[in-house]
């Protein structure tokens, strides 16, 4: 494989592919959040088991009880993130949330269903859902140096983080999914509980939506 650990930056001679992406909405986030969201990374409760997969992709858990977007990392803004939460419907629902200084966060909100109990809960994403976010992720890509993104979900959601990540890695680097899966597992910077959550038949469907994900050229 041409994939390495993080620390390499294996991606950054690759070229940027445009994806096929809906009109997100636009959602500007009042000064008095954004003064609050700006040193919310401080937190130690926050983004419990924060780790970076990939240069410019991290995963955490989403701990806070509401939708709270984290926008600063290492005192740099995230530009992209991906928010899973619970619901009582699957659904997919792309925000940009535009900041006083004029910067904006792309969103892409997913909501799965509630666990049945505690423990592995397996991929709760439909295809539909890992096509949307194989899409987003596209123009935020590791070869892009401006870009960071995060990925955040519930407890015990580890596997719909991880099953994005290997789609996303996956489709921009066309390698097997199973093949990148193994490469994370063996980086030693990512934390142990986003490691070996993906099984053989999300695999299958993964290699399958990111078959049928459609890019424009350059």
């Amino acid at each position: 494989m041409t994939y390495e650990p993080p620390t390499s930056r294996p991606l950054a001679k690759l070229p940027r592919r445009k994806p096929i992406i809906r009109q997100p909405v636009v959602d500007p986030l009042p000064s008095s959040a954004y003064e609050a969201l700006k040193g919310i990374e401080s937190k130690p409760t926050l983004g419990r088991c924060r780790s970076m997969v990939v240069p410019g992709l991290y995963v955490a858990y989403r701990t806070e009880t509401v939708n709270r977007l984290v926008v600063m990392e290492d005192g740099k803004r995230y530009t992209h993130a991906i928010v899973i939460s619970h619901g009582n419907e699957r659904t997919s629902q792309l925000i940009v949330h535009l900041l006083p200084d004029n910067s904006s966060v792309s969103v892409l909100h997913l909501t799965v269903p509630y666990p049945n109990g505690a423990g592995r809960v397996g991929l709760g994403l439909t295809s539909e859902q890992l096509r949307v976010s194989i899409e987003f992720l596209s123009t935020a890509p590791p070869t892009d140096d401006a870009a960071r993104t995060l990925i955040t979900c519930p407890a015990y959601h580890q596997t719909d983080v991880m099953c994005i990540v290997s789609a996303h890695l996956s489709s921009i680097i066309e390698e097997d999914v199973e093949d990148i899966l193994k490469v994370i597992d063996m980086v030693e910077e990512l934390h142990s509980a986003w490691k070996g959550e993906v099984n053989g038949d999300e695999v299958d469907m993964i290699r399958e939506v990111v078959s049928k994900t459609p890019f424009t050229s350059p």
